[in-house]
C-alpha cells in the first residue's frame, strides 16, 4: 500500500513512520521542514521512504503531490490550544482550510481513504461522551472548532465523492519525541525546580502515542467509516502527575497555583476521560501505563 503522511516531521508522524515500515507499505512524508525529517530518518537508519516539502495551504503543490496514492494519513496541524485563543484565523487556515486541501486534491486525483486525528476536546466539558451522541458536542476553542469543522467537511467528502475515512477524537497524547504537551512541560520543570507552578489543576487521559499509531495502523485496511474516541479511559490531575514524576525522580517539589496561568473558566477543560467502549468492541485497546512510561523514560533520560 502507497501511504502519503502529513506532519510527519512533528512527534506523531515519527512513531508513526517508524510502526508503520514494512515491506507492503510505501511510505511518502510530507512535511514543512525536509531537513528534520531527513534528520530523524537518518539517524533512525529508516530507509526507502520518500519525503516531499509540503505546505498544506498551497493547493496545487497538494494536488502535484497527493495522487497515484491509497491513503493519506492527515497529521499536519497546530495543537495548540492557547495559540489557538490568540491566533484563531491562523489555526483555521492550517487545520481546516489545508484539511480542505487536502480532500480536494483527494477527490481530483481520485485517492479514496483518509485518517484523520480528531480530538475529545470537540466534546467541551462533556467528558466521557460517546462518538454518536452529537448533544455533547460542544467546542470550547478555535483549535478543537476547527477539528469539529474537518470533521463534518471529511463526511460531506465522503457523502457526495464517495472517499472513505476514519477519524479519531484523541485524548491527550504523550511519548516519544515530544517536546511540547503536558508530560515533558511538567517533566522539566520538576527536573529544574523544586517548586512547580501551575494554572487550573486540571485532569487528562493521558494516551500513549504507540497506542495511537496502533489504532492508526490497525485502521488501515478498516472496511467502514467510523468516528473513534482514543484514550486510556482513566484520567490524573496535573497535581497527580507532578507527583508522580517527582517520585520517579526522588524528588520533593512544592505545587503553587499560580493565578497568572489560570485559564479563564469558559475555555478550560476540567476533566478529560475517553469513552473508548466502541474502539475496545472492534479489538484496539491501550497497552502502555503513564506511570511505567514516565520510569523507563525519565530515569534513562
Amino acid at each position: 500500500m502507497k501511504i502519503l503522511i502529513t506532519g510527519a516531521s512533528g512527534f506523531v508522524g515519527k512513531n508513526l513512520i517508524e510502526n508503520i515500515i514494512s515491506n507492503e507499505n510505501k511510505i511518502i512524508a510530507t512535511t514543512l521542514d525536509k531537513k528534520k525529517i531527513l534528520t530523524f530518518l537518518n539517524s533512525k537508519n529508516l530507509k526507502n521512504i520518500k519525503v516531499k516539502q509540503l505546505d498544506v495551504l498551497d493547493f496545487k503543490k497538494c494536488a502535484s503531490i497527493i495522487k497515484d496514492i491509497d491513503l493519506v494519513v492527515h497529521l499536519a496541524a497546530i495543537t495548540d490550544v492557547p495559540l489557538s485563543l490568540e491566533k484563531p484565523k491562523e489555526v483555521i487556515d492550517i487545520n481546516y482550510i489545508g484539511t480542505l486541501n487536502i480532500l480536494e486534491s483527494m477527490r481530483k486525483n481520485r485517492v479514496n481513504k483518509i485518517i484523520f486525528p480528531s480530538t475529545q476536546d470537540v466534546y467541551g466539558n462533556n467528558t466521557n461522551s460517546k462518538e454518536d451522541d452529537i448533544s455533547k458536542i460542544a467546542p470550547l476553542n478555535t483549535y478543537s472548532l476547527s477539528k469539529l469543522l474537518c470533521e463534518h467537511t471529511i463526511k460531506m467528502y465522503s457523502n457526495i465523492y464517495g472517499i472513505d475515512y476514519i477519524i479519531f477524537r484523541s485524548s491527550h497524547i504523550y511519548g516519544n519525541y515530544q517536546k511540547k504537551g503536558l508530560v515533558p512541560l511538567l517533566s522539566d520543570r520538576v527536573m529544574k525546580s523544586d517548586k512547580v507552578e501551575i494554572g487550573n489543576n486540571v485532569s487528562r487521559d493521558f494516551l500513549n502515542v504507540n497506542d495511537f499509531v496502533d489504532a492508526i495502523i490497525k485502521s488501515i485496511h478498516y472496511k467502514k467509516n467510523e468516528v473513534f474516541n482514543l484514550g486510556t479511559g482513566h484520567d490524573i490531575t496535573l497535581k497527580e502527575l507532578i507527583g508522580m514524576i517527582a517520585k520517579i525522580l526522588d524528588k520533593k517539589v512544592k505545587i503553587v497555583e499560580n493565578k497568572n496561568l489560570v485559564r479563564k473558566h469558559k475555555f478550560e477543560r476540567w476533566n478529560e476521560v475517553a469513552n473508548t467502549e466502541k474502539i475496545i468492541n472492534c479489538g484496539w485497546k491501550p497497552k502502555y501505563n503513564l506511570k511505567t512510561w514516565l520510569k523507563d523514560n525519565l530515569k534513562n533520560g
